[in-house]
């Protein structure tokens, strides 16, 4: 089956701002971009194995870096609520992990 990577960014510009929206119009007007576009576009290649690898290791990275701020924030929310010397067995347990 030949198909064709195209930003989306590319799409939307092509066509007019509008309202509505929902995945049936979406597909409506992609589909109509196509449409007009047949001869300019080019079936694109399926990408590289090592690519996909790499775009799957930065989704990972970044799911993990967005974690790790969340646990930071929680253990400094919890040390500005509880204003204890010592830190309590929550706060020291989530300095291990």
């Amino acid at each position: 089956m030949c198909y064709c990577r195209i930003p989306g960014l590319e799409i939307k510009r092509s066509i007019e701002m509008t309202r509505g929206k929902s995945d049936q119009i979406d597909s409506f007007r992609i589909s109509r971009y196509g449409e007009e576009k047949i001869k300019r576009l080019k079936p694109s290649k399926p990408l590289n194995i090592n690519i996909i690898q790499l775009k799957k290791l930065l989704s990972y990275r970044k799911r993990l870096v967005r974690e790790n701020a969340g646990l930071l924030n929680a253990i400094k929310e919890r040390q500005h609520i509880f204003h204890s010397p010592k830190p309590d067995i929550i706060i020291r347990y989530q300095r291990k992990n």
